[in-house]
């Protein structure tokens, strides 16, 4: 895995929020957790360590498909039937 890989889905998903583009954010920080769940958790290139983070990438995703509800889907919505007293 190229941390170019991981660079380039970040600021994929930055430009999609940014343009509330919700869908396709939840699709590259996937596609980012794909990246890093088939990799050790910390790699070295040359002087510099990098180490992920695979909780914060779940947070953003669960965050993501909260947003991109609200804008696609089936909704669920409880009503409540009272009786009119007259």
């Amino acid at each position: 895995m190229a941390a170019s890989t991981l660079a380039t889905l970040r600021d994929s998903a930055k430009s999609a929020v940014a343009s509330g583009d919700y869908a396709s954010a939840l699709s590259y920080a996937r596609q980012a957790l794909v990246e890093i769940s088939t990799a050790p958790s910390r790699s070295k290139h040359g002087n510099q360590e990098l180490e992920w983070d695979a909780d914060a990438i779940k947070t953003f995703i669960r965050e993501m498909e909260r947003a991109s509800s609200g804008s696609t889907g089936i909704q669920r919505t409880k009503i409540t039937k009272t009786r009119v007293s007259e």
